[in-house]
């Protein structure tokens, strides 16, 4: 779908020129609600749309109201890329639908400055008699590409989907992922000013996942502005520079993606957890806070992570460092009794779409901490071998560990991306691991 949308949209649906044009602001909501009425019969919701429910007189029309979003306020500036979570229900992609245009608010006011590309639903427009080719130009034609681009276009979409003689087949004889491949590079074709994409990017094998990601990526890097709803954190992560966790249509908080992310997903651990309690998430709580970075999965105890964190050698936090200094891995444990256990520390290191790069497991000590004193574990690299990247680092505390069967391990605590940090490399080469050593040969 490709809007061409610089107009404001208020209830009713009316459309008036934006007072957008010319600021740095894409996309401004102001109070923005979104109510649907949920009919008893079908033939009360078919007489209400109609608007002839009056000649059944003798009977009160029955539906109830659902807010699916309540008072919206949001501004999202030119080229911020915005990640949009929150459980199933929440008003994510009515949230979208309202932005695009598709739906028109209850109540309120929305203003979308810039040219609009919406991944939302895969295949709409989409004809199964047409081969891919005939969809590729029937699809670029509505999209109001011009002509002189359209060759361009069209040859792009080709070695991207890389569907060889399937182009000339009708669509409907394409697989779900043939079908995903192409209508994916149909949709980011076109280089508009606002992408929005709505769980698009779990389609496909791992291979089409990848190239999706760089396809969206360089998207992005022009300038693009972005709104991407994922289940997937990693995706979120990896594409956000800002993030939105709404529930029960509103926004419950927002700000650096790595803390949002983090706070959903300990939430979420814990309403799983509270699961036989009928545990329930209340948008009049205040935003949830943890007492370390990174989301507490928690486990057994009495042993807790306070906080885990890179340095460098001389014990200063860093979140910037390059291949090959010296930095040390810490965890900061205390526990809530006064005996002793028997502990491994466990760090990981994940690069940013959610890859293992590497891992580490301390033999099991015992660790005597009397209650409210930190025990503080490090692991030292004299000369680390990460690669150039973005990656977040986990800790874990385990009795019992073993790396061959990692489930049979009682867990003390975990606490999941608890730092994020990037690594420049002065080497091309761009492996998560740069191994450094001596080439010997032998000659017989």
């Amino acid at each position: 779908m490709h809007n061409s949308i610089k107009a404001s949209v208020e209830a009713g649906g009316a459309k008036r020129s934006s007072s957008l044009v010319g600021s740095d602001i894409a996309i401004r909501l102001s109070d923005v609600k979104k109510e649907y009425k949920l009919y008893d019969s079908f033939s009360d919701q078919a007489l209400d749309v109609l608007g002839v429910s009056w000649l059944r007189f003798w009977r009160r029309l029955n539906y109830k109201t659902f807010s699916a979003l309540n008072g919206i306020n949001l501004d999202i500036k030119k080229g911020e890329r915005v990640g949009i979570i929150g459980r199933n229900g929440a008003g994510k992609t009515t949230l979208l639908k309202l932005i695009t245009g598709n739906f028109a608010p209850t109540t309120g006011k929305i203003e979308v400055n810039g040219n609009v590309q919406a991944l939302m639903q895969t295949g709409l427009g989409f004809h199964g008699e047409f081969t891919g080719l005939e969809n590729i130009r029937s699809a670029l034609a509505y999209s109001g590409l011009p002509a002189s681009e359209l060759d361009a276009a069209i040859d792009d979409i080709v070695s991207f989907c890389e569907l060889g003689d399937f182009l000339n087949q009708p669509m409907k004889s394409y697989s779900l992922g043939m079908r995903a491949r192409l209508q994916f590079a149909v949709s980011t074709a076109i280089k508009p000013d606002i992408v929005i994409i709505d769980e698009v990017l779990g389609a496909g094998d791992a291979y089409f996942a990848s190239r999706s990601a760089e396809r969206v990526r360089r998207l992005t890097d022009s300038g693009a502005t972005l709104l991407i709803v994922s289940h997937s954190m990693s995706q979120i992560l990896q594409f956000a520079n800002k993030a939105l966790w709404i529930d029960n249509g509103q926004i419950l908080t927002s700000g650096d993606p790595l803390t949002v992310v983090n706070q959903y997903e300990e939430r979420i651990m814990r309403m799983n957890k509270d699961a036989e309690k009928n545990a329930s998430l209340s948008t009049n709580e205040q935003s949830p806070k943890s007492s370390a970075g990174g989301s507490r999965w928690g486990g057994e105890g009495p042993l807790r992570i306070d906080s885990s964190y890179i340095t460098n050698s001389d014990g200063l936090v860093i979140d910037h460092f390059s291949t090959g200094e010296p930095v040390r891995l810490v965890a900061e444990v205390c526990c809530e009794d006064d005996r002793s256990h028997g502990c491994s520390c466990l760090f990981v290191l994940y690069d940013d779409v959610g890859n293992l790069v590497c891992q580490v497991v301390q033999p099991e000590q015992d660790y005597q901490l009397s209650s409210g004193s930190i025990k503080k574990v490090e692991f030292w690299l004299d000369t680390n071998p990460i690669g150039e990247g973005r990656y977040f680092l986990s800790c874990g505390l385990y009795k019992n560990f073993d790396l061959a069967c990692p489930e049979s391990a009682l867990r003390y605590d975990i606490l999941s991306r608890a730092q994020c940090v990037s690594v420049k490399s002065s080497m091309r080469d761009k492996s998560k691991i740069v191994l450094t050593g001596q080439w010997m040969d032998s000659q017989n």
